[in-house]
C-alpha cells in the first residue's frame, strides 16, 4: 500500500510499500506530517519495520529514516 492507514483498537499502522530512497522520504514525509498534525507523536510509542530487497542498500534508507528521531 501507499501510504494506509489499518487501526484494529488497539495498534494502528502506517503502512507504505516504498522501495527507493526517494519513495521512503515520501513516506516519511507524510508519517511526519500526519502525526504532527494528530498531536501524537509525543503520546504514543512508534515503531518501524522495514524490508530491502535485491541490491538496495539499506544503510540509505536507515540515513533518512534516523531524522524522525530528531522530530
Amino acid at each position: 500500500g501507499r501510504n494506509q492507514i489499518i487501526n484494529n483498537n488497539l495498534i494502528t499502522y502506517y503502512l507504505d510499500g516504498a522501495h527507493t530512497t526517494e519513495s521512503i522520504q515520501r513516506f516519511l514525509n507524510w508519517f511526519i506530517n500526519l502525526k504532527q498534525n494528530d498531536g501524537s507523536f509525543r503520546n504514543e510509542k512508534n515503531v518501524l519495520l522495514f524490508n530491502y530487497t535485491g541490491e538496495r542498500d539499506p544503510k540509505s534508507f536507515l540515513k533518512i529514516l534516523m531524522v524522525f528521531k530528531t522530530k
